[in-house]
């Protein structure tokens, strides 16, 4: 009897939880004039001229235009035990402006989203996938924020 109820509770357990996709981002070096206004937004906000950045775009808001995210490619600020800073960056009339500044081992898009902007899973334990944080999009500041 007991056996006959767990095995009717487990399925209905798994079909109401909720199942969220994630999407991996795929860092590149920047080519176009876009991803080259945006990095060169980046060297000025941070004056690191000198060190080359990589850069992936998504469109976070479903507005069919991308945001860009942009982290350093360069072993001196970016080395496997340590974190690497991750910026976030949209394009409003024409200008860049900064929405998003995080120190993680990587960053993944989720499905999920707050105010229609897509949630960000921060990861800052390069050992340990299941150790993350999300960052939600906060729109009084207009800038995403770990809660």
């Amino acid at each position: 009897m007991i056996k006959r109820a767990l095995l009717l509770l487990l399925p209905a357990l798994f079909i109401c939880l909720p199942a969220y996709a994630l999407e991996a981002l795929n860092f590149k070096e920047p080519h176009s004039y876009k991803e080259k206004f945006v990095v060169n937004f980046i060297h000025q906000q941070t004056d690191t001229t000198d060190i080359p950045y990589l850069i992936a775009k998504i469109d976070l808001n479903d507005d069919f235009i991308n945001e860009y995210i942009v982290k350093p490619n360069s072993p001196k600020f970016c080395v496997i035990s340590s974190f690497c800073s991750y910026k976030i960056v949209a394009l409003s009339h024409y200008k860049p402006i900064l929405i998003g500044d995080f120190k993680a081992h990587n960053i993944v898009a989720e499905e999920g989203n707050e105010y229609g902007v897509r949630n960000l899973r921060i990861y800052g334990n390069k050992s340990n996938s299941f150790s993350f944080s999300t960052a939600y999009w906060n729109p009084f500041s207009f800038v995403y924020e770990i809660k």
